[in-house]
Order: structure tokens, then sequence, then C-alpha cells
């Protein structure tokens, strides 16, 4: 009957009907399953047509009503004789479609019916837990629980599976790896990197308000793909995640599983994978060609904040209201390490790795910027000097600087080697500001807020400003070689910027 049941889920949930139907949808799905063959099943008798069921029926002295089993016409009309379902089943093959029902969830989710699979268990799930069906028992003692299933989500945050001396060699490797290729590169520029004189020529090319709902306006972060930057991941506060390509300006996929809004994204750089965090406490990893969770990873006990990608693609670095940061395995979804500054507790607003994967920097609620060495998950340097909550941070791709913005209307520049502000960009009273990106070669800032700005890294000019959003920008990005500039807002737009 499980079997049934599900399948009485897919068909409901894949045609979008009313719950009410359920009965007529339980004989429809029996009648199919009954009419075609299935791989697995060897046993039964199978009543292909109105024939098999009379001679079934006369067989076991069954009283038979040709009317009760007409699918296809209305009742008084003849049945008619020549049918591919009757006992002349010369050619039945090519009438009939082979069924294989899944053996596992990654069997599901390969199917071509992979989200009417994932909303049957979800159901199934909730039925269970609202029936009482089973009993929370507590778990025995020296034993970890690591991480969560594969699309499956966890109750209470997942303990930690510790930062294995296999980790940290991976994570020294690839910084001297990383470090070694910028030193190759020096201080040069790619030869396709934008001109400053042709980003004060850039115009607004393109404005996509389709992304999200318009019930629940507002778009609050977004990415772009590094391998194909035609591709653009965005979070809304409609709780879905959108993925859009600027080209062909065409939605690709629309992710649904938060409960709540989806205020981080990222972009995976070598894989179609894409990740989200909301204030439901959760991180979902989705593949993006079935538009699936993957991973629910539960790493919080409150929203999540902040997200960042290391540098292997590997790992990723959260932030929480719950004032902790942790370090995930993206692969199994383990938190291998989690922690929190006790001398000074503070929700933490926001999360950035350096480039090289070492350290990282997160933002707090009281206006500290804090750095961090991952191997030695210490707090090794802080930077005040902001009022109010810190609302974004970057370092740039040389790894030299960070930025820094919280609720004072000032964007500040820090020197890593020296650890001090050398610079700070001051904007108009009361201008907000919600996203820095540097681009990939270091040579500008994004300021994204109460608008749009470009800033010339080093000489620091704004050399270009864009007010096209109605409502506050949330986010801002380049595109490869800074050939473009893309934002979003609360106006529920997607701009894209160029020549």
């Amino acid at each position: 009957m499980n079997g049934v049941a599900e399948g009485v889920r897919c068909l409901r949930l894949e045609a979008e009907l009313p719950k009410g139907i359920w009965a007529e949808l339980a004989y429809t799905f029996i009648y199919l399953k009954n009419r075609f063959p299935h791989k697995r099943e060897k046993a039964g008798p199978r009543l292909r047509g109105h024939n098999d069921v009379e001679k079934y029926c006369e067989n076991n002295n069954i009283k038979y009503d040709a009317q009760q089993f007409n699918f296809h016409h209305q009742v008084g009309e003849p049945i008619p004789q020549s049918r591919a379902d009757d006992d002349d089943s010369s050619g039945l093959e090519n009438y009939h479609t082979t069924i294989v029902e899944p053996t596992s969830y990654e069997e599901a989710m390969i199917q071509p019916e992979a989200r009417s699979w994932q909303e049957a268990m979800k159901e199934e799930l909730g039925v269970l837990k609202e029936r009482n069906v089973y009993d929370v028992v507590q778990r025995p003692q020296n034993t970890k629980q690591y991480g969560v299933e594969a699309g499956g989500v966890a109750d209470q945050p997942v303990e930690e599976a510790g930062m294995t001396p296999e980790v940290i060699q991976k994570l020294q490797d690839k910084a001297t790896l990383l470090t070694t290729e910028r030193k190759k590169r020096g201080k040069s520029v790619p030869e396709e990197l934008v001109k400053p004189e042709q980003v004060r020529q850039f115009q607004t090319l393109a404005s996509h308000p389709g992304l999200h709902s318009a019930s629940v306006p507002g778009i609050l972060s977004m990415d772009v793909c590094p391998t194909d930057t035609s591709k653009i991941l965005t979070g809304g506060n409609d709780k879905n995640a959108a993925i859009f390509n600027k080209d062909t300006e065409q939605v690709i996929t629309i992710l649904k599983g938060h409960t709540k809004k989806v205020t981080s994204v990222i972009y995976h750089p070598e894989e179609d994978t894409v990740i989200t965090a909301s204030p439901d406490s959760m991180i979902r990893i989705w593949h993006v060609p079935t538009s699936q969770t993957i991973q629910a990873i539960k790493a919080h006990e409150g929203g999540v904040t902040g997200l960042s990608l290391h540098a292997t693609g590997d790992y990723l670095l959260s932030t929480s209201t719950d004032e902790h940061w942790a370090f995930s395995d993206l692969r199994t979804g383990r938190v291998l390490t989690k922690e929190g500054d006790t001398t000074t507790p503070h929700s933490l607003t926001t999360a950035q790795f350096h480039p090289d994967g070492l350290i990282f920097g997160t933002g707090t609620s009281d206006s500290v910027i804090k750095i961090w060495d991952l191997k030695e998950r210490a707090n090794v340097a802080n930077f005040p000097g902001h009022s109010g909550p810190i609302s974004a941070i970057a370092f740039s791709e040389n790894g030299y600087y960070l930025a820094t913005s919280a609720d004072d209307s000032v964007v500040k520049l820090w020197d890593l080697r020296k650890l001090k502000n050398f610079k700070t960009l001051t904007l108009d009273e009361a201008y907000e500001v919600k996203s820095l990106c540097f681009d990939q070669s270091g040579t500008y800032l994004a300021v994204a807020g109460s608008d749009i700005r470009i800033y010339l890294c080093k000489q620091w000019d704004n050399l270009k400003t864009f007010s096209d959003h109605t409502a506050l920008a949330t986010g801002v990005r380049f595109g490869q070689h800074a050939h473009f500039v893309a934002s979003v807002s609360m106006d529920r737009t997607l701009k894209i910027y160029g020549m």
C-alpha cells in the first residue's frame, strides 16, 4: 500500500490536483498499475483488458458488470470490440510502458519525476510526525551524528566531525598553490580587463523583474557563475532561489525548499551546484540540472547570516545569529568545526574567506570585524571603528585589502599586512551599504545599497554611479574581466550594466 500511496501523491503533485480527489486518483493509479508490466513484478495475473476481467470474474464466480470497468466511455455507450488491450494481444508490447519504481533516494533523484518523489517523501514524513507513529529517544552515549542524509533535514544542529590532519593538509596545500600562482602573476592585470575609462561609459543594458514573486517582492542576494558568467543566481524574499541566463533572458530553474527568505547564495565555480542559506537556519546544496537539494546542512541553532566557499570548492563557511561560525564539508554535509567568541558574544552578520583560505573574516552585530585562523580556530585580529552591525565584507583577490561596511554610511579599507584602516570612503548621509565586491583582478570595488557605485582601487575614485533601482540594492557582482556589472534590489529586479 505504501507504493500505491506514494504513486498517488506523485500523480496529484505532478498535476497540481486537490487532495479531495484522492480516491479517484487511487483508482486511476491501481488501474494503470494493473495494466502495465513491472520489471520486478513476476507473480500474479495482469488484467490487461475487458476480456481478461470478464474471464477472471467467470473463473472466480464473481458477477461481471462491463460498465463498472469502462474507463473510456460514458455509461450506456457500447464497449468497443477492437481494442489494443483485449485478449488478442498481437503487438501489445507497443502499447505498454515499463515502470521502474526507485529503490533509493539517489535513484529517485535522477528520474524525470524527481521533484514529485521528493514532495511525496516530505508529505509521508509529515504524516508520520503528525500522527506520532515513532518515539524520539536519546542518542546513545559515545556516538556522534554526522550531518544529514542527502536532501534530508535535521531538527537539531549536527555535532562536529572534527578537523582531521587530512583536512588541514588539504587546506594548506591549496593555500600554498594559490600563493605560488599569485606570485607568478605579479602585479599585472589581464589584458582583457575593462579599462577605467570604459567603466565610466557603462550604461544600464537590461532590467529583469520576473525572477521572483511579485506578491512577496524583493531580491536579497546574488552570485554570478564564475565559469559561465551568463548564469546569475539570486535569492528572494519569496523563499526561493532562481538561476537566470542573462544572454537568453530566460529563467533556468527555480529552487524551492527554504521555509524563510533566501539571504545568501553561492554559485559553485567548478560544478553545476549552488548553495543557499536562510533565516530558517538551513544551508541547502542544490543540483542545478534536477533542481533538487542534495545536502541540507543544519549547522546552526539560529538563522544563517553569511556563506563563503573555500578555494578548494569542498568546504563551506557559515555564520549565524547563534553567535557561531561553522566550517562544513560540502560533500558529506558534516560540520567539521563550530566556534564562537565567548569573550564578547554577539550575533555574527556576515562571513568571507580570504583568497588563500587559511584565514577568514566575520562581521558582528556590535560593529567589529573579526579575523580568524581556520586551522587553529582562533580569533587572531579585530578591526573596530564602524558603528552599527557589520553589513558586508570583501577581500581583494591579491589578499592585501579588506573592504567593510556597516550602518554608518562609510566603507572602510583595511591593510591586512599592517592590520590597520588606511582609507575610509565617506558616502552620502543615511547611505545604506548592503553588499561589497572586488572584481577578480582586484582593480575595481563595487558598492551596493542606496545605489550602485564602482570605485577604482588604489586611487579610490568613484568611476560610475547607477541610480536605476527604485528600492535598496542588496547585491552586486562583476562579470568576467569586469565586462559587465550585475545588481539586485528590493525592487524585485536584476539589472545588468555594461558597454
